[in-house]
């Protein structure tokens, strides 16, 4: 009896693993991100089934994050500011066909710098303002899932699709 619950288990999973989409599938995702209804950022990527698909649009923003005293004087130590997006997506075919998307997503703007005298020394701290998110969520091929988050006054909103190809 337990051969045969062992069995009917067996051919479950294998069933089951022949429903699931092949590794070689392709997928679509398609990402914007607003800001009280304007579009900051939209890009589209495509990959294989399973495989993480990363984006970056990133600048790197140089200033004086701190000052270091060397030899009895103060100089400047450098940081670098990033601005722009950082994301990555990965999406899977499930057993019934619809796309679960696992994802995290991160936009930074500059707005400005906040400065500060320290010994001879301005020092710089960023202010900025941004979006992160990270979900998972399951959708039919071809529709889209919304993330609204207001913060500060400010609407956001991330709208992610995904399609099999």
């Amino acid at each position: 009896m337990k051969l045969k619950a062992i069995l009917f288990a067996v051919i479950a999973v294998i069933a089951t693993a022949a429903q699931a989409a092949p590794a070689s599938e392709m997928i679509s995702v398609s990402a914007e991100l607003t800001r009280d209804g304007k579009t900051v950022k939209r890009f589209d990527l495509s990959g294989q089934n399973g495989v993480p698909l990363p984006y970056q649009d990133l600048k790197q923003i140089g200033f004086v994050e701190s000052a270091v005293k060397i030899g009895g004087k103060w100089g400047p130590k450098s940081g670098t500011f990033a601005e722009g997006v950082s994301a990555v997506f990965t999406p899977r075919v499930t057993s019934d066909g619809q796309i679960l998307v696992k994802f995290v997503f991160d936009y930074k703007k500059l707005i400005r710098f906040d400065k500060k005298m320290f010994g001879d020394v301005e020092v710089q701290r960023p202010v900025s303002e941004g979006y992160d998110q990270s979900s998972r969520f399951t959708i039919n091929s071809g529709d889209q899932r919304e993330f609204t988050t207001v913060n500060q006054g400010v609407k956001w909103q991330l709208i992610i699709a995904a399609a099999r190809q």
